[in-house]
């Protein structure tokens, strides 16, 4: 059962919560890019110590049902923030969506491909004339043919199989040689069934940097709500900068909040997730996001830009320019 504080999508609609002296909090709804997991938890520390409280904000977290909803919502004003991955957001926002990128909270990747040693996978060149489970189409069939190149394998001896969000169970059955995955997550999974997994980051292999969490916002979000937005940020600062302090107290306080999610995988995805949070929440440079731009849009991911308007803005972030 999920935290009280931590609703479903069908309460989106209900009511402010009042705190004391009976002055009403300013709402704050933040759409998830998955299920509550590790990755979130500088959110769920803001929220747990009271942070978000101080701040004067009621944050709501909501989980979404299929990986485009936290986009979509943010464009259409149904949420306030939003959380994705910096390649889904560019996509969302070249389709026409009116978001724009306020921050980052994990600022660099967690994919790649992993694989099982014990199947006598030991480099990617091994792959050769083998199979590759995925889930999320069209982009990880061209991530995982990019990486597969810079190894030196021809892409069109590897069969890319489409595996829905079974890739941990065709990997273990030997349905595929390796699966898309996150370093933070499927390599403790796969070591939970007793198995020696070796991990390519994708970064590594010829796939431009980019950042794995992001929160975005509407453009009318950002023009009505910007007071809101700096005092959410300062509490995700506050949050970070505690959890550097006390990683243990971190952890004890997520699982305590989120009972169900108190499993030994789950442990020792937040204990590596922990270091990986974005202390400042910057965004890069424009370098950055021009070569994963050019990246996208040679892969037919993205049109051409015709603008230079930016991907996006810092100024909600904490000690932000004027």
């Amino acid at each position: 059962m999920m935290h009280k504080r931590w609703r479903g999508w069908a309460a989106v609609v209900a009511g402010c919560v009042w705190v004391s002296c009976w002055v009403a909090a300013e709402p704050i709804r933040v759409m998830l890019d998955f299920q509550l997991n590790a990755n979130h938890l500088p959110l769920v520390i803001a929220e747990e110590r009271g942070l978000f409280e101080a701040a004067g904000l009621d944050v709501e977290l909501l989980v979404p049902t299929s990986a485009s909803d936290p986009a979509k919502l943010a464009a259409a004003g149904i949420v306030e923030i939003a959380l994705t991955p910096q390649t889904n957001y560019m996509i969302a926002r070249d389709a026409g969506l009116p978001v724009v990128a306020i921050g980052a909270l994990i600022g660099f990747p967690l994919g790649g491909l992993l694989a099982l040693e014990d199947h006598g996978i030991a480099a990617l060149a091994d792959l050769a004339g083998g199979k590759i489970g995925y889930s999320l189409e069209p982009l990880e069939p061209i991530l995982w043919r990019t990486m597969l190149a810079a190894a030196g394998v021809d892409p069109t001896t590897v069969d890319l199989v489409h595996v829905g969000m079974n890739t941990v169970a065709a990997l273990l059955t030997e349905q595929v040689d390796a699966i898309g995955a996150f370093r933070n997550v499927e390599t403790f999974h796969v070591a939970n069934y007793g198995f020696e997994s070796v991990f390519f980051p994708q970064e590594t292999y010829g796939v431009p940097q980019t950042m794995e969490v992001m929160f975005i916002a509407g453009d009318r979000v950002l023009a009505d709500r910007s007071d809101a937005l700096r005092r959410f940020f300062a509490a995700i600062s506050d949050a970070i900068a505690w959890m550097e302090t006390f990683p243990e107290e971190a952890e004890a306080l997520f699982f305590e909040a989120n009972p169900e999610l108190d499993t030994d995988v789950e442990h020792h995805s937040l204990v590596a997730t922990l270091p990986l949070f974005a202390a400042d929440m910057r965004l890069g440079g424009e370098q950055s996001w021009r070569e994963l731009e050019t990246y996208l849009a040679d892969h037919g991911l993205i049109g051409p830009r015709v603008d230079e308007e930016a991907w996006f803005t810092e100024r909600f972030l904490p000690n932000a320019e004027p």
